[in-house]
Formats: C-alpha cells, sequence, structure tokens
C-alpha cells in the first residue's frame, strides 16, 4: 500500500501498532479456540499534493496536513491448524 502511494515510511516519524482481539460471536459468545481480530496501522508522512485519489479510503486515509495512515483490519480469523469451536 505504502509504494502504491509513493509514499515512504520514516522510522523516526512513522508509529506503528498492531493489536490483536478475541473474537465476540453474535450473541457474546466467546471461544476457546484461538480465534482473533487483527487490526495494523502504520503512519508515513507525504505531501498533501501527493496524496491517492484512486478511491483508497478503505486502506488509506489522509489524517492530517502531511500523514496518511495505512490500515489493515481483518475479520475474525482462526489460526492455521486449530479446529473451530462450534456453538
Amino acid at each position: 500500500m505504502v509504494s502504491t502511494a509513493h509514499a515512504r515510511i520514516d522510522p523516526e516519524t512513522a508509529r506503528s501498532t498492531a493489536s490483536f482481539t478475541d473474537c465476540a460471536g453474535r450473541n457474546g459468545e466467546s471461544a476457546d479456540d484461538g480465534r482473533f481480530t487483527l487490526r495494523y496501522s502504520v503512519r508515513g508522512p507525504l505531501p498533501r499534493s501527493e496524496h491517492p485519489e484512486d478511491q483508497q479510503f478503505v486502506s488509506v486515509g489522509s489524517v492530517d496536513k502531511d500523514l496518511l495512515v495505512f490500515v489493515v483490519s481483518t475479520p475474525c480469523l482462526l489460526p492455521p491448524g486449530v479446529d473451530q469451536q462450534q456453538f
């Protein structure tokens, strides 16, 4: 995503965060089989004049004058090799 936007990640200014959370079922169920959601984002500087204008709003967002945020967010995932718990 970063290269598509012609941006770069500057280690001195970029903030990287990842969070893994347990999945909750439709009725608040919590499985013990390891399933999880992932949210990851990283920021990098890019002059306003170079922000992407090709409908990348789901994964790339303009958050400040010269700053984009790149986000990956998943639905509930089951780790490889684990049997899914049934309710």
